[in-house]
């Protein structure tokens, strides 16, 4: 097992290190090659450069030279020895230079198939400044480059008008102009010191790599050996702890990585054992979150029975009330016939309003109770909102709670199942006024707002002045079972029910509070 480890990553880290090395001399040999290229090609450049002040020169001081000896005996001149120098080092390295023309003066100006090409790119391109081409000649790569030789003013004394007449040196005179091309400068040389050049660095660069490669292969060995012995016996622990020996600990062989390896893991196997220690304590807990759970479970089961049971006996209560209020739509006719005193029709009048309000309550318990699929239809929040008020009216007055409409006109018509949201917001009131029991002012609110898509949306807002939600509790407010309120006043399932019948609808419920002074619940539907 730790051979195999150590063989692991010692192929690891030598792959690692040979790719690393790999691209990174791809790299320094690109870029020595390319500055090769660039110095070579800048050394060419240079020796034209010369020619190139000698023609100035010799423009410039045109008695100064002999036909027959050129500049040769001009060596005084600094740019001339200059030039001559330049030559000798040329020819030592075998380059070969000419001065060839498209309409030459001489034989030997004649320029080769090459040349030609160059000093036609320049006649067609004024701006180019060189021309450079490789080639294999009997085997040896070459180099051929050429540079313009276009005529300055005072060229124009051999070179000028009127054309035919004889210059200085007995030839006739072309006729041409200021930057006309005379003929060009031009090397041939070998890239055999190039190529030299680049052999050496790949050979350098080759054994500085071995050399890293062996020494770095070296010192991954010695660490690995270093760092395998204890991770051998965090192995042996990890197998007696796993055997139920949780007192077993590693020992602490340095201060670096690994050091602090080992105690971290004396550290975890401390608090294993004490986690072991205190398993019997921990089960029990969960044995009571488990029975709690459960209680809340048959709580809402409880709630669900009382739901079924209010609905029974609002049912019972309707039939009777239905009869009164007949009864009394029939008597107070015949009452105002016998004459009866005001005092006593004004009593049949809150008879009647009363029995009518019982009705109402009654019709809505039965509304609220009754177990019907989801069936929306285009309706009128604000209607919806009076009829769950209508429902907890009394008892939020007998609570010392002021009710506060404030529902907008012109709302847009919302597409939902009443039933259901009657429900929600008889949740949403039931809280507030449990959150209010010294009494307190709820509002409610109706708004029309636009979503970020442009759609059309209605915002419902609950807002009461109780103790409010702590901070830490927003999150989960709307979590199945979870409850701020004493044991066995709530269940926890009502606004985790609500958030539910929100999104069946495809809204959503929100939550703000500030401890100790407000809480408000917005519920937001699409419209229609």
């Amino acid at each position: 097992m730790r051979l195999g480890l150590v063989g692991k990553l010692i192929v690891a880290a030598g792959v690692t290190l040979v790719m690393a090395l790999s691209a990174g001399f791809w790299v320094v040999l690109t870029r020595e090659d390319r500055q090769a290229r660039e110095d070579f090609k800048r050394e060419l450049g240079t020796i034209t450069g010369y020619a190139k002040a000698v023609r100035e020169f010799m423009a410039e001081n045109p008695v100064s030279a002999q036909r027959d000896s050129s500049y040769h005996n001009l060596n005084h001149v600094p740019v001339i020895a200059a030039w001559l120098t330049a030559q000798k080092y040329a020819t030592k390295k075998d380059y070969v230079f000419r001065t060839p023309s498209l309409i030459p003066r001489v034989k030997k100006n004649e320029p080769t198939p090459f040349e030609r090409r160059a000093l036609l790119a320049f006649e067609t391109d004024t701006g180019l400044e060189e021309y450079s081409e490789e080639v294999v000649s009997d085997g040896v790569q070459m180099v051929q480059y050429a540079v313009p030789m276009r005529l300055t003013q005072d060229c124009l004394t051999c070179h000028g008008f009127p054309k035919g007449e004889p210059d200085v040196f007995g030839y006739a005179k072309e006729g041409m102009a200021v930057g006309d091309l005379r003929g060009a400068f031009s090397l041939q040389a070998p890239l055999t010191s190039l190529a030299q050049r680049q052999n050496n660095n790949r050979r350098a660069i080759f054994f500085i790599g071995l050399g890293i490669v062996l020494v770095t292969g070296c010192a991954i060995c010695v660490a690995i050996r270093v760092v395998i012995r204890p991770l051998d016996g965090f192995l042996a622990a990890i197998r007696r702890i796993g055997a139920g020996e949780i007192q077993e600990r590693v020992s602490v062989y340095s201060n670096d990585e690994v050091g602090e390896l080992a105690i971290e893991f004396n550290r975890m196997a401390d608090q294993l054992e004490a986690s072991h220690a205190t398993l019997e304590e921990r089960v029990q807990e969960r044995t009571q979150a488990l029975e709690q759970s459960q209680s809340q479970l048959v709580q809402a089961s409880k709630l669900a029975a009382l739901g079924e049971l209010v609905g029974g006996i609002a049912h019972e209560v309707n039939t009777p009330i239905g009869i009164i209020i007949m009864r009394l739509a029939s008597l107070r006719p015949d009452a105002k016939e016998s004459g009866l005193s005001e005092d006593l029709l004004e009593d049949l009048e809150v008879i009647d309003r009363q029995a009518n309000k019982v009705a109402q309550i009654t019709s809505g318990l039965l509304a609220f109770a009754r177990q019907t699929p989801y069936s929306p239809r285009e309706t009128d929040i604000n209607q919806v909102v009076a009829n769950a008020v209508g429902l907890v009216e009394n008892v939020m007055r007998n609570k010392g709670i002021v009710y506060r409409p404030s529902l907008a006109d012109d709302l847009p018509l919302v597409s939902l199942d009443t039933t259901r949201i009657e429900q929600v917001l008889l949740n949403l009131f039931n809280n507030a006024m449990d959150a209010m029991p010294s009494g307190g002012e709820l509002v409610v609110m109706t708004e029309q707002f636009e979503a970020e898509t442009g759609t059309a949306w209605v915002r419902v807002r609950v807002r009461d002045t109780g103790e409010g939600i702590l901070t830490e509790h927003l999150d989960r407010l709307f979590d199945p079972f979870f409850t701020t309120k004493e044991v066995g006043k709530g269940t926890g399932l009502g606004l985790s029910i609500s958030y539910g019948l929100i999104q069946e609808h495809g809204g959503m419920l929100s939550v703000e509070s500030e401890y100790g002074h407000w809480s408000e619940f917005r519920i937001e539907l699409p419209a229609v």
